[in-house]
């Protein structure tokens, strides 16, 4: 049959084009929950107003642009209403207000990409204290500082300035800071008409906006953060909100520049608040981490240093929705809706529920003018789904929760049909009642959201690389309502949301302990401040698992303003931090915590400890919590202006079997100290501890090569069904999903690596083209839609022929890293001397881990790569060798691990067919094998027909069910529309070639073996064959044999030793026996023809010109007459066995 490659140089082209860009492609990291990830991603980010940069917290935050009332009628007229604060204060800020005020005569600060500058929010009363009255009085402290930059905007906005572009550039990328700034001091006391009247959390004081955006310089942009902040301190702001960062990266990896600036905050007492991030955990929201990996965290910097307020993102128990009057009879009830295109106000609409989908639909009349109740795990596109709608003529479509106790969720739509987001268990109360209507409200209304305060499906877990208890507490982050770019408001939802919300309250807190503890330095005051706010802060607890979550992505809980206001009690670990940080523990340990008494009297509590771990289900961790236990109460009374310690037992030896069964390499233990006050529960108060049980330091960094794990990996998993080997391809013939750790190499199809040496020749146009994929795996016969991993005896095969032509030639390491490391570096050993390297790559010194947030999820460490070389550069001989990694988790403490793979170095090419037949009148062609031939060396035989005279290109030809070549009369030019006629009478224009499963090609032309001598030359061959068996052995066969009782994998080491006899062996799985089958397997692999001489029974590769002649099989046509005359009948009957079974 013809290969379908002659007709697809247009698709080739494409497949080029889509090759380079999606090396350009920029990505976005998810935004919202895990339950976002239905609104497949493109959908859900076409909402998203910022274009993202990579790795920091401002590209990858933020979130859902859910504006809602954008299409509302846009009232100008200024109108006076109620506070939002008045309806929503989640965190209590209104007794602060009472308190310490709202923020005359302060100053903060906003480092962010940008914020419209004529926002009506930028304004202050007319006789609010200020610290800089006007712009003279601003430009008297720059100049005294010696700062010569910043632009006054006006009283509210005194300085600005872009330290990205050095200029006053200000209408630009403005979304994310505007939002940003104005939950932190919006202060406009008239909006527009339908919009709730939103204050900031600190609505008076003065705002210093320092712009930071993408710099062209890489690693410039943690200067200009350092400039920033150093600019913001001198000028008097005493908090500073940051909403970027770099996921999973370690504090000291931090610019120096920047560490100073934090120190230099820190010395000030000015409060550096930021971020924790949107990547969730390792796996994004897509992927749960595998229970044998539980190091997590994700949390970046500069969230992860002791020197910052780290602020995670929780859902509010309440807040103000657009609601849905539904009635059904006398029966009547107000749903909350999350509107994406509004509904009518004056219109009442009719309800049919489609459980199934809108595809399983069959009587479309009965749908129109209804509005269609959707579950959410059917809409996989809200503007799809909008347009189907519409053709069916319904009124519009609300989708329903999947999942109780969640939030609403919003939807990715804003066109013209009406559509909306309810929750699960107002959809199953619709489903109670017989024919019910629903009516829009003008009216928003508070609602409670269903599951109560609950964590967001987005933010970020720690711990952090440094194994620090990140982040600190949490602070409202889901659909936050503020002032957005055009003049308008909108919501959004991140921890880009919650962090200025919580830097309002460390601002107001201050200045109550500035009156209270004036004796206290400005960095002792921020200490206690912290310590406050985190003993003082709500731990947020699941119902849907009925336990509090984890401190590794809550911190201390829920900040509550009015309980750290009120509290002269707070609680610190030995370090005079507001958490615990044990480290690996056994099975029993001791909490101790230290109470200090501020007041004048006596204090009494009861404590005890909430003994927490991750949930695990088939495993995989489930981000969720479970509660092992609660520790028995004691009591403690502590005497006035005193502190005292007390200690608690941890005894988890009950449950420790269970849990080591589910996470073999260990598991978190966490939870809280709870102090219940005898004066109430607002007077309670609690501190986060973490422990682990197992080695932390020495977690697996390296997730499994798939070579050992078919069945799955961190980021893979196959399809239901799915053959173990087989892997789907994508547009270029690779396989899709390249996030797996492995070996990779080159393959080059034999056209290219033989047209390479042809004048005329254009790589471009040619019918097929080079690809990168994993060592091991080849095209699959009969399928050109999976690549088939390859395995012999239950390991997998292996193997390079480096010999010059690009086709497997070499091998590089692509690793999964579940861990930051350093010190990556790459080893190749002789399989008899495992102490002494013939190669070492240069050492990369440090790897990220690969998080999944819509970013590359895998590393293709290019200082791997070895050509099959020793360290002096000369070519390495054929046989067994180890290529092992190295590298180390950045984990204090941690040791060198490694992985090891076995490579067979094959340069001996299979043997060819002894002769050929050519049926002209049935345009077929039939081999003849030589009686030693063994058909499970061959990944695949191809015919390739050379045509063209200024344009030179290859037509491929593959075997049939038969085994024979079928040649056609024409093949037809897609490209350009010509018909290539095949010529049968040019011969020497058809090439056979062979290629082996390590990537060496056999190659002689079909005038060749159709010649009489064709039996002559392949005598000489099994002679040659005979020779080197007597000197050395068939050299694949014996390097296979040896190969299949190699350990062709070890997995990770954690202690280090390169000792062979201490390597960690761990069997693949025997699924299938390639050798006994004898079933090929159809890859696109590229490599020159190489010929081979014997030297003193030596086999040395030698490269071929690339303008030499295509190689022939053998040079000279010397036999010894018995043997001519043996291959010859030999050929004769095999002949005559192949016409005796074409006539049967």
């Amino acid at each position: 049959m013809v290969k379908n490659n002659i007709d697809s140089r247009k698709k080739h082209i494409l497949k080029i084009s889509l090759l380079a860009t999606s090396v350009l492609t920029t990505t976005v990291s998810t935004v919202s929950a895990e339950q976002l990830q239905n609104e497949k991603q493109s959908d859900l980010l076409s909402k998203m107003t910022e274009t993202s940069t990579p790795h920091t917290i401002i590209s990858s935050e933020d979130l859902s642009n859910s504006n809602q009332e954008a299409n509302q009628k846009d009232e100008t007229a200024p109108k006076s209403l109620q506070p939002m604060i008045e309806k929503v204060d989640p965190s209590h800020i209104q007794a602060l207000w009472e308190k310490v005020g709202t923020g005359e005569g302060d100053v903060l600060a906003v480092i962010d990409s940008g914020i419209e500058t004529n926002h009506s929010m930028l304004q202050l009363p007319e006789d609010a204290d200020k610290m800089y009255t006007d712009q003279a009085s601003i430009d008297s402290k720059k100049q005294l500082l010696g700062i010569e930059r910043g632009q006054w905007i006006n009283d509210k906005l005194p300085f600005y300035h872009d330290y990205t572009q050095g200029e006053e550039s200000i209408d630009r990328n403005t979304y994310h800071g505007t939002h940003v700034a104005g939950i932190a001091t919006a202060s406009g006391l008239t909006q527009k008409e339908n919009k709730e009247q939103m204050q900031g959390i600190v609505p008076n004081a003065q705002l210093l906006f320092l712009k930071v955006g993408q710099p062209s310089v890489e690693g410039e942009r943690e200067k200009h953060y350092a400039m920033a902040v150093k600019d913001a301190i001198a000028l008097g702001a005493t908090a500073i909100n940051m909403s970027f960062g770099q996921v999973g990266k370690a504090s000291h990896e931090l610019n120096d520049d920047f560490k100073k600036a934090l120190a230099l905050a820190a010395d000030k007492g000015v409060a550096i608040v930021v971020a924790a991030g949107n990547d969730y955990a390792m796996g994004g929201s897509q992927t749960k981490p595998l229970a044998k990996n539980p190091d997590t965290g994700v949390i970046g910097t500069p969230a992860t240093t002791e020197e910052v307020f780290t602020v995670a993102a929780y859902v509010a128990p309440h807040y103000w929705s657009r609601v849905l009057s539904v009635t059904d009879g006398s029966t009547s009830k107000a749903l909350a809706l999350e509107m994406a295109s509004p509904f009518a106000e004056n219109k009442d609409y009719e309800l049919i529920f489609l459980e199934k989908g809108l595809e399983t639909e069959e009587n479309a009349e009965r749908l129109k003018n209804k509005v269609l109740v959707l579950n959410y795990d059917f809409v996989t596109n809200s503007k799809e789904v909008a347009e189907k709608v519409e053709a069916l003529g319904a009124a519009g479509v609300l989708v329903h929760n999947n999942q109780a106790k969640k939030p609403l969720i919003p939807l990715a739509y804003n066109g013209p049909l009406p559509m909306g987001f309810i929750s699960k268990e107002d959809a199953d109360w619709l489903k109670t009642m017989t024919s019910p209507q629903f009516r829009l409200k003008k009216e928003k209304q508070l609602v409670e959201v269903p599951g109560g305060r609950q964590m967001t499906n987005f933010s970020s877990w720690g711990l952090s690389v440094d194994g620090n208890m990140k982040p600190d507490f949490a602070a409202p982050g889901y659909e936050i309502y503020s002032p957005t770019p055009g003049n308008d408001y909108s919501k959004m939802s991140g921890t880009s949301a919650a962090s200025p919300h919580a830097m309002g309250i460390i601002h107001l807190v201050r200045k109550h302990i500035q009156k209270e503890y004036p004796h206290l330095s400005a960095k002792e005051q921020l200490q206690l401040v912290k310590n406050l706010l985190m003993s003082t802060a709500s731990p947020i607890y699941s119902e849907l698992d009925h336990s509090y979550y984890s401190p590794r992505v809550q911190g201390a809980g829920a900040l509550d303003a009015k309980k750290a206001l009120e509290t002269d009690v707070y609680v610190t670990a030995a370090d005079g931090l507001s958490k615990i940080q044990l480290g690996d523990v056994n099975n029993q340990f001791e909490l101790r915590v230290t109470l200090h008494n501020l007041s004048n009297q006596e204090k009494n509590f009861t404590y005890f400890a909430r003994v927490l771990t991750d949930k695990v289900e088939k495993g995989r961790i489930l981000l969720r919590p479970q509660e092992l236990y609660q520790t028995r109460p004691l009591q403690v009374k502590l005497a006035p202006n005193q502190k005292q310690e007390v200690v608690i037992k941890v005894d988890i030896s009950n449950f420790d079997q269970q849990l080591k069964a589910q996470m073999p390499n260990g598991y978190f233990l966490d939870g809280f100290v709870v102090f219940q006050s005898k004066e109430g529960a607002q007077k309670d108060l609690s501190i986060p501890f973490i422990a682990f049980k197992g080695k932390f330091a020495d977690l697996e960094a390296l997730d499994s090569p798939i070579y050992r794990n078919l069945d799955g990996t961190f980021y893979y998993s196959p399809k239901e069904g799915q053959d173990p080997y087989d892997f789907e391809v994508d547009s270029i013939q690779q396989i899709k999903e390249q996030y797996m750790t492995g070996l990779i190499t080159t393959f080059t199809p034999w056209s290219l690596v033989e047209g390479s040496k042809i004048d005329g020749f254009s790589p471009e146009m040619a019918s097929e083209f080079s690809t990168t994929d994993y060592l091991g795996s080849y095209n699959k016969e009969g399928d050109n839609t999976v690549r088939r991993f390859r395995f012999v005896e239950g390991k997998p095969y292996l193997a390079l022929s480096p010999n010059g032509d690009d086709n497997m030639d070499k091998v590089g390491f692509r690793g999964v890293f579940l861990r930051n490391v350093r010190d990556i570096k790459a080893q190749v050993f002789a399989s008899d001397d495992l102490q002494h390297p013939i190669w070492e790559s240069p050492i990369k010194a440090f790897a990220k881990k690969d998080v999944n947030t819509n970013d590359i999820k895998e590393s293709m460490l290019e200082n791997t790569v070895w050509e099959g070389k020793d360290s002096s550069g000369n070519p390495v001989t054929e046989g067994l060798y180890r290529y092992r990694v190295t590298y180390t988790p950045l984990a204090e403490g941690a040791k060198e691990q490694f992985i090891d793979f076995d490579i067979l170095v094959d340069l001996t090419p299979s043997k060819l067919p002894q002769s050929a037949n050519l049926m002209l009148a049935e345009r077929r062609i039939e081999l003849t094998e030589s009686r030693d031939y063994l058909s499970h060396d061959t990944y695949r035989d191809r015919l390739y027909y050379k045509y063209g005279t200024d344009d030179i290109n290859f037509i491929t030809f593959e075997k049939d069910d038969m085994g024979h070549f079928v040649i056609p009369n024409q093949v037809e030019d897609e490209l350009s529309g010509e018909k290539i006629t095949i010529n049968l009478d040019k011969t020497d224009h058809f090439f056979f070639v062979r290629e082996d499963f390590s990537g060496n090609f056999s190659v002689i032309s079909l005038s060749q073996l159709l010649n009489h001598h064709s039996d002559q030359m392949n005598s000489l061959e099994e002679s040659k064959s005979d020779s080197k068996e007597s000197n050395t052995g068939d050299i694949r066969h014996e390097k296979q044999e040896n190969l299949s009782q190699q350990t062709l994998l070890s997995t990770p080491s954690i202690d280090g030793q390169k000792q062979n006899d201490q390597l960690m062996v761990e069997k693949e799985k025997d699924i299938m026996d390639e050798s006994k089958s004898e079933r090929s397997e159809k890859n696109k692999f590229p490599k020159v023809p190489t010929s081979i001489t014997l030297k003193d029974g030596t086999l040395h590769p030698q490269s071929i010109s690339q303008k030499t002649s295509l190689p022939k099989t053998v040079d000279s046509q010397k036999t010894m007459t018995f043997l001519g005359i043996a291959m010859l009948f030999g050929g004769i009957l095999q002949v005559l066995w192949s016409y005796f079974k074409k006539r049967d």
